[in-house]
Parts: C-alpha cells; sequence; structure tokens
C-alpha cells in the first residue's frame, strides 16, 4: 500500500488516501461526459462520490471500533478507488467476534439509511422515486440525499455477498468456523469466493462491462491472498513459542559500541540483537537487522547501540502460540522478541524463526 497520503488521525488510527484514488474522479469525468453531463453537473457527481466515501469511511470504523472491543487493534485506513480497507494488526481469535467484526461494517450503512429515511420521507423537496436521467441527475441537490439512501443499501447488499473480501465473505467464515477449525472453514469460504468472482468475470464478459470484470478478478485473487494468509496463521498458530526459541543469543548493552557486534553480526545466525541497560540486565529494547547494517554501510561503527536501539518492551510467553510472536513484532516494528518465563529471558523469537517455520509448513 505504497503511496498512500495521510488524511487524518481518527480515534488513533490513520486514514490513508491510496495514490490511485484520483484515478476514479478521471472515470467518473469520463462517464459524466459520456452520459451528456455539463461541467456543472460533473462537479456535483464528484460531490457524491465523496459523500458516498464519507459513508465507507464511516464503514471503515464500523469495523475499526468494533475489533477494538475484542483487542485487536486497526493498523490504518486506506482508501482505494475499489472502496476502503481497515488494516487489523492480528485475526480476532473467536469467530463470533470475527462474526460481530465482520457485520459491523454493513451495519453502520443500514444505520445511514435509517437517518437519511425520515429527513427524505419529511422533505418537500426530496422524494425517493427519481425520474431523472443521467445527464441532469446530480445536478439537482434534492437527489443527492435519496442516491445516498439507495447506494448505503446497495453498499449492505454487495457487502454481504459471501465472497472475500467483502464482509459476507468473512461472515461466511465465522460462521462455519463454529463448527469446524478456521483453516478448514477458510477453504471452504475462499473457493465459494473465487467462483463468485469467476461468476462476475463471466457475466462482465457477456454483458462488455470493464468495471464488473475488474471486481471479479479482484474478488479472485482477494480470495487466493486470504487463503495464504489463513495457512500462514494456521501454520503459526500450531507452535508454542518454547517449541522453536532460540536459548542462545547474545546480551548487548547500551554503552557497546555497533563495530563491537561485527564479529557476531557477519556469522548471520545472529542479525538482531535484545538490549539491556549499562549493568547489563535490564532489558531496554532490540537492535534491529536493518538499522545495524545501514550504520555498518555508513561506516558508523563507532556509534554506541544506545543510539540505535528500538525502546519497545513487548514479550511473549513460552506457551504462547507463535502467532503472538509474529503480530507483536509486526506491531511493534521489532526483528525480536524475548520470551519470558518468571523475571527470567529464556529464549528469543527472531524473524528467522518465523519465516522457517512458515517454509517447513509450506513443504508439508
Amino acid at each position: 500500500m505504497g503511496g498512500s497520503l495521510k488524511l487524518a488521525t481518527i480515534q488513533g488510527i490513520p486514514v490513508l488516501l491510496h495514490w490511485t484514488f484520483g484515478l476514479l474522479f478521471v472515470w467518473l469525468g469520463y462517464v459524466g461526459f459520456a452520459e451528456g453531463m455539463n461541467a456543472i453537473g460533473i462537479l456535483w457527481f464528484f460531490a457524491f462520490a465523496l459523500l458516498l466515501f464519507a459513508c465507507v469511511v464511516v464503514h471503515e470504523f464500523g469495523h475499526a471500533l468494533t475489533a477494538r472491543k475484542f483487542g485487536v487493534d486497526t493498523k490504518d485506513i486506506i482508501l482505494s478507488p475499489l472502496g476502503g480497507l481497515a488494516r487489523l494488526t492480528r485475526l480476532p481469535e473467536k469467530p463470533i467476534h470475527e462474526f460481530l467484526i465482520a457485520l459491523a461494517g454493513p451495519a453502520t450503512n443500514v444505520g445511514i439509511a435509517i437517518l437519511l429515511f425520515p429527513i427524505i420521507w419529511f422533505s418537500s423537496s426530496m422524494t425517493f422515486q427519481i425520474t431523472d436521467t443521467a445527464d441532469v441527475l446530480f445536478t439537482k441537490p434534492a437527489n443527492l440525499m435519496p442516491l445516498l439512501f439507495y447506494t448505503n443499501i446497495t453498499l449492505v447488499v454487495f457487502n454481504m455477498i459471501p465472497a472475500f473480501p467483502m464482509d459476507g465473505g468473512r461472515v461466511l467464515r465465522s460462521l462455519l468456523a463454529m463448527s469446524m477449525n478456521r483453516l478448514l472453514a477458510t477453504r471452504i469460504a475462499v473457493v465459494i469466493g473465487q467462483v463468485f468472482g469467476l461468476m462476475f468475470l463471466l457475466l462482465a464478459l457477456y454483458l462488455g462491462e470493464l468495471i464488473l470484470g475488474l471486481i471479479g478478478v479482484f474478488v479472485f485473487f482477494m480470495a487466493t491472498a486470504e487463503w495464504r494468509s489463513a495457512k500462514m496463521d494456521h501454520a503459526l498458530r500450531s507452535k508454542s513459542a518454547s517449541e522453536v526459541m532460540r536459548t542462545t543469543f547474545t546480551r548487548v548493552r547500551e554503552n557497546q559500541q555497533l563495530g563491537e557486534l561485527a564479529a557476531v553480526f557477519m556469522t548471520g545466525i545472529e542479525v538482531s540483537f535484545l538490549v539491556f541497560e549499562e549493568n547489563g540486565y535490564v532489558y531496554s529494547g532490540v537492535l534491529n537487522a536493518s538499522d545495524l547494517a545501514h550504520a555498518y554501510q555508513q561506516g558508523e561503527s563507532q556509534r554506541l547501540v544506545g543510539e540505535l536501539v528500538k525502546k519497545e518492551i513487548v514479550y511473549t510467553f513460552p506457551e504462547a502460540s507463535l502467532n503472538d510472536s509474529f503480530y507483536k513484532m509486526i506491531q511493534h516494528k521489532v526483528d525480536l522478541i524475548p520470551v519470558i518465563s518468571g523475571q527470567q529471558i529464556v529464549g528469543v523469537i527472531d524473524s528467522r524463526i518465523i519465516n522457517q517455520t512458515l517454509q517447513g509448513n509450506s513443504r508439508n
């Protein structure tokens, strides 16, 4: 999701605009011109699109804030021409939680439609029956609220299609996972999603609708990506930290020079390090491999470890799944996480252990 512009941070969640979002207005302008709209009509068309995406943002916050109630954070919300995406830091633990998180998005669109209904019903200038042709449809402000009402209803129906990445796919998976393991539930939901993607594509070829075809391709490949993600999640959940942790590791002090680590770093066995305060006992953070490698490339071997340490006090436990370590490493942007038993560090989990576990699973 590179090339995104940060619009705002709401409830601690960044809202990003992907660079391709501008292509939407190019396409809307083309459609408006093809339908015979004048410049004012096209501008109103743009205004309606912005109102619609405001509803999309509310939809994604429905997911994000519900996820927060179940202890799942949201990395960010990204807006693109195909809609919005709330990127959760991890999958919810329980199927019922995924079910409620998935439903929360469409529920916000139902809520918006309910709020709009009395406004339109009691208005003297607005009506639910719209008879204007496309060339003048958006030039009448009285049409915007009814159009927004119908579009929110359409969003609910479309999002509840049982295909990834739509919410209906996640609802289906969560319901299946209540009576079977999540991996099998995902496989069934993914196959259904791929079938829908192919149906959209075939229908697009029959009708000559490019956008429908793009949606079909998008749905098919997103369903495939969901399967890969589910397999990775399953592999990491099947291992505990104690099974794969490395029990020998180098204790690095903040007052050491980076050059002192070069010999260990060059072996490739340890490329990220746990850092401790000058007494060597109080854990203070992680020295990431990328930061250390960059310092070496810049000829900064004389710098102190304490200048580069990422002071994130994050850890896991021997009985915790490897999945717990993986998501904590992503969330806190560290390559290494200590395993704590009692008051002692008994081992470490690093990105290489994660990769080896995933590679081993892919061969099985």
